[in-house]
């Protein structure tokens, strides 16, 4: 069965992004399922396969009031988070070097470094964003709001399309986890991070319900939430091909622990 994307062939660089606003009557073109097809002024069809190419495409224009810029600058972030999860997979973490992935994302070594100090980053290139927004979102309690109502709003933000530099449902985010699994330097930081996560939110948390949460409560919270999640996560991915979709596992797990929250 096909899917038919509608789009607006513009007076515009042929392979540039298409414009979400209609500049000419919009013309159908029949893809195959999974695609979706941008139509040129010339009739050229560029089609975006993989989820991650969605995604990048919904995010740009999502960020269209940045700059040109900040534009490039969060693209080439996309594309060395991408090709580094891939070689990882590929070749392995240890046996991929730095120098590796920027010969396959056609990026000097330099720039590089200038955004990520070493490989291992870009396994773990969101938590520093993920961290400061459920910090953001404790600390902007609204009132009257329970424990489990904010708690609902940060899942639903860690589950949304286009927040992070990979989509929870991109094909990537497995890989991501395979590695943190698998690889003892990736695991041992992974571990030294999320205790250091668990307590700023801990403490977030604390500080979001005076009163209501003591320090002990608060982390017995957020423990429970992210164990839950975490564990739930792992034995989806055994799962191999029978994986649920890792927003619908992630945001059950979720739901489950602070179904046990008083």
């Amino acid at each position: 069965m096909s899917v038919s994307a509608t789009v607006s062939p513009c007076r515009a660089r042929a392979r540039a992004m298409p414009s979400p606003i209609p500049c000419a009557p919009p013309v159908t073109k029949a893809v195959m399922p999974g695609e979706i097809s941008i139509a040129s002024p010339k009739s050229e069809r560029v089609c975006f396969r993989s989820l991650y190419d969605v995604s990048a495409m919904l995010a740009a224009m999502e960020h269209k009031g940045m700059g040109l810029r900040e534009r490039k600058k969060l693209r080439t972030r996309r594309t060395l988070i991408e090709t580094g999860l891939r070689l990882f997979e590929a070749k392995g973490f240890e046996a991929t070097t730095v120098a590796d992935i920027c010969a396959a994302a056609e990026i000097s070594p330099a720039t590089f470094f200038t955004y990520f100090p070493a490989k291992e980053d870009l396994v773990f290139a969101d938590q520093p964003d993920q961290v400061e927004a459920v910090n953001e979102l404790l600390a902007g309690r609204r009132p009257g709001e329970s424990v489990r109502e904010v708690l609902t709003r940060v899942v639903e933000q860690f589950t949304a399309a286009g927040a992070w530099s990979i989509d929870p449902d991109d094909p990537l985010v497995a890989v991501r986890a395979r590695l943190i699994a698998t690889v003892p330097a990736l695991r041992a930081v992974a571990l030294r991070r999320l205790f250091d996560i668990q307590g700023q939110w801990a403490e977030s948390l604390a500080a979001a319900f005076p009163g209501e949460l003591d320090d002990l409560e608060a982390h017995a919270v957020i423990g429970s939430v992210t164990g839950a999640v975490i564990a739930a996560a792992m034995a989806n991915l055994r799962r191999g091909e029978a994986a649920r979709p890792m927003p619908e596992v992630v945001t059950r797990a979720a739901v489950t622990a602070m179904d046990a929250l008083p």
